[in-house]
């Protein structure tokens, strides 16, 4: 129905086309020479818009048709380009630390090497100075006993250790024999001595008739400060020591000796001094008492 409303629309435009083209055709060519043109008719009004009609059923869609057969494979493609290189990777963390490894065997001993230079020769040490003890008579002035026994000191003046020879004649009576240094407190003598009595060394008689080289360390220096024949009295003057103040040092029978005292049993037998020495303790102060 719908067509055929179509089909009629269509008709009626023609026909109205058909008589518009007819109406200006023909006065053209029925009135050609000198006659004046004729007037243009009046256009005719638009007819009605004709009803449009039902639309047509929609046609059964078609079958799906099979699928083909498969082509034949195509040939393998070129190799590709080489790819791109790849980013460095991350480092590694750093391994634990070994053990320590054993400790190696010894090396062999080296050569002995070349012997060194000489020294320069050192400065000569103070020169020995000697000091005699004798045996005296016990009585007045207390003088050296003629032909009576001795002994011979020789001694370093300074040093860190006290530095001595001594030898004695060959008439001490047998038996052992001490060296002291004893200390006066006043000059009144030896009875009013307070010190103790300082050894410095022992030996038999035959050892002290051969000479004996001696090296004590005494700890302190003589005389000690407290001593009053360090400055207080003059045997220079009293006795004519060579020198008037220092240390006196006696050899006594060891059994006179009680522990830092003297018994004073056999004073015949000791070798008393004959002057005053000076020694100074170079690892001590000056008079220093201990």
């Amino acid at each position: 129905m719908v067509q055929e409303a179509k089909v009629t629309k269509g008709k009626w435009y023609g026909l109205i086309a058909i008589a518009a083209v007819f109406a200006l055709v023909v006065p053209l060519v029925g009135c050609s020479g000198t006659s004046p043109a004729g007037i243009q008719g009046i256009q005719g009004e638009q007819g009605p818009q004709g009803l449009t009609g039902p639309q047509g059923l929609q046609g059964v869609q078609g079958l799906q048709g099979t699928t083909g057969a498969r082509g034949p494979s195509g040939e393998d493609g070129k190799d590709g380009d080489d790819g791109d290189e790849g980013d460095e990777g991350d480092r590694g963390s750093t391994g634990a630390r070994g053990s320590t490894g054993a400790t190696g065997a010894p090396g062999a001993d080296g050569a002995d090497g070349a012997d060194g230079d000489d020294g320069v020769p050192g400065p000569a040490g103070p020169s020995r100075q000697v000091v005699f003890l004798a045996q005296k008579q016990i009585s007045g002035d207390w003088p050296v006993a003629e032909g009576g026994n001795w002994a011979c000191i020789q001694y370093s003046p300074i040093g860190p250790t006290f530095e001595f020879s001594i030898v004695a004649s060959s008439f001490l009576a047998s038996g052992n024999y001490s060296l002291v240094y004893y200390a006066d407190s006043d000059i009144n003598g030896i009875a009013e001595s307070t010190f103790p009595v300082v050894l410095i060394g022992e030996w038999t008689a035959s050892e002290l008739e051969g000479g004996i080289e001696v090296s004590e360390d005494i700890h302190m220096s003589l005389p000690i400060y407290a001593d009053v024949n360090r400055a207080e009295r003059d045997y220079y003057a009293t006795d004519g020591y060579a020198h008037p103040h220092g240390a006196k040092l006696w050899l006594v029978p060891s059994g006179d000796l009680a522990g830092d005292s003297l018994t004073w049993a056999n004073m015949a037998d000791y070798l008393w001094e004959t002057d005053l020495i000076t020694y100074v303790d170079s690892d001590c102060e000056l008079y220093e008492t201990e």
